[in-house]
């Protein structure tokens, strides 16, 4: 491999630090990520250009800011041709964002394999960005009856807990033979929500009177909005308590 490393990008949606070991949590428990600050450079500050997903996102890939490799700042779609709008990179829309050379290109550039792996969320399907290898949710944060999308063929449901299939997917990349060095951009889901379909091990680890609280989350003593509107979020409220159907309009329930 010429002496090249390989390479792999590992990011989680709304993992917080302060839900980390490493950086203090007193009750969380995250040795592997302990583990891995711990052999390697933990940073005090980081900074995104945009705090919001797919903006975010699509700085990550592309090295600009989210006006100039999406040409805007929201976290919305463009409306399909119905009206609704577009919950995944599903079909193919064309090279709508990321119009320069993404990190995976210029990996390409240099002689690297290239794979994603997990949730990808920008309106650009990663095959045509310069990934070798796709593998991703069509459905944004759904666990369970998940549907993912290979290489861009069509859509196929997976059974189990999405978030296992997709780590078993990366240790069959990363035990594969190859002849080149890779790049591999993993991104993980969770601990984003819905967490109500997530499995009942994960939903059970912890007492919720034992998990610290951020100071801000209180005001004068209290909470600082309404306490059932804090622990519910969108997402759990209208997907599992108004059972809400898919965009598609089918009558399985997300």
């Amino acid at each position: 491999m010429n002496g090249k490393p390989n390479v792999i990008v590992c990011v989680c949606d709304q993992l917080r630090a302060f839900e980390v070991g490493c950086y203090g949590n007193p009750v969380i428990q995250t040795p592997h990520i302990d583990r891995l600050a711990a052999a390697g450079v933990r940073f005090q500050h980081a900074v995104s250009t945009n705090p919001v997903c797919m903006p975010a996102r699509s700085s990550l890939v592309s090295g600009q800011y989210s006006r100039t490799c999406m040409g805007a700042l929201g976290n919305v779609s463009e409306p399909d041709e119905n009206g609704r709008p577009i919950v995944a990179s599903w079909p193919p829309q064309g090279r709508v964002h990321l119009p320069d050379p993404t990190v995976a290109e210029q990996f390409q550039a240099a002689g690297y394999e290239t794979a994603l792996i997990g949730k990808w969320h920008i309106h650009s399907a990663p095959e045509l960005v310069g990934f070798d290898y796709t593998l991703h949710p069509r459905v944004n944060h759904r666990h369970t009856g998940q549907e993912f999308v290979e290489n861009g063929g069509p859509p196929r449901v997976v059974d189990g807990f999405s978030v296992d299939y997709e780590s078993d997917c990366v240790l069959d990349f990363l035990s594969a033979d190859r002849d080149k060095p890779f790049f591999l951009y993993y991104s993980i889901s969770p601990p984003h929500m819905p967490l109500a379909d997530a499995p009942e091990e994960y939903l059970t680890m912890y007492d919720p009177a034992d998990v610290p609280l951020r100071p801000n989350v209180f005001q004068a003593g209290g909470m600082a909005h309404d306490e059932h509107w804090f622990k519910v979020y969108l997402w759990d409220f209208l997907y599992y308590s108004q059972k809400f159907t898919l965009y598609d309009g089918s009558s399985r329930r997300l």
